[in-house]
């Protein structure tokens, strides 16, 4: 099951999609917040590589979305 972070700006739930490219080479993955429009995106071309997977592609934009990085000096060693 695919655990994704609520967004880290407005906290509300997120949607992961997958797009076709216009010309079906690539895909783009995205994982976008309904509430604020915030979203992260990835393309991949299965096309550069005979052994495309799919899910090491959604792995991928999973990890980038959940990573989260203090920006604020006063989260800095937060532990709410």
């Amino acid at each position: 099951m695919i655990k994704l972070e609520k967004c880290p700006h407005c906290g509300s739930d997120v949607i992961l999609c997958k797009l076709n490219g216009i010309t079906y080479v690539a895909y783009e993955f995205s994982i976008v917040c309904p509430g604020c429009g915030l979203e992260t995106k990835i393309s991949v071309n299965p096309n550069a590589n005979c052994c495309f997977d799919m899910g090491k592609a959604v792995d991928e934009i999973v990890e980038k979305w959940n990573r989260r990085e203090s920006t604020h000096e006063h989260d800095a060693g937060r532990s709410d």
